[in-house]
């Protein structure tokens, strides 16, 4: 169980990292930066969930537990006052929306790289698996 909630917890924040990656050009559409602005505040919300169950995963100890703390609950609610900031930004359209690239079109690249990653990448990964399984399993 500790290991299944270290993960989802870092790919929570890895996904959250990825989405403001995304927004770093100033060119963004608006509808992008409201998802990334909903995202971080789910992610808070998922991270506050599971503070608790975190703090189980620390040691005992009064000094490291009392750091870790601190750490636990900055994480949150920074980045549900980041979601918030940029939420609104979009509602007060703070940043420039003029010839930004469309939701359609960011729509259109994520389906071909979707293609690419599952069409190319995809079949070699499986075969290397059924290889692996073959070759040390003895059973597949």
């Amino acid at each position: 169980m500790e290991y299944t909630l270290l993960v989802i917890t870092v790919l929570a924040a890895l996904s959250a990292c990825l989405l403001l990656w995304l927004i770093r050009h100033p060119k963004t559409p608006r509808a992008l930066d409201f998802i990334v602005g909903v995202q971080l505040i789910a992610f808070a919300a998922f991270f506050l969930g599971l503070l608790g169950d975190l703090r189980e995963l620390v040691p005992d100890e009064n000094k490291v537990k009392a750091g870790y703390d601190v750490a636990l609950l900055i994480i949150p609610f920074f980045t549900a006052g980041l979601g918030t900031n940029i939420i609104s930004h979009v509602v007060l359209s703070r940043r420039d929306y003029e010839g930004t690239v469309s939701v359609n079109e960011i729509g259109g690249r994520v389906a071909y790289w979707l293609v690419v990653l599952f069409g190319i990448i995809m079949p070699f990964v499986l075969l290397i698996y059924v290889i692996y399984c073959k070759c040390y399993k003895k059973a597949f």
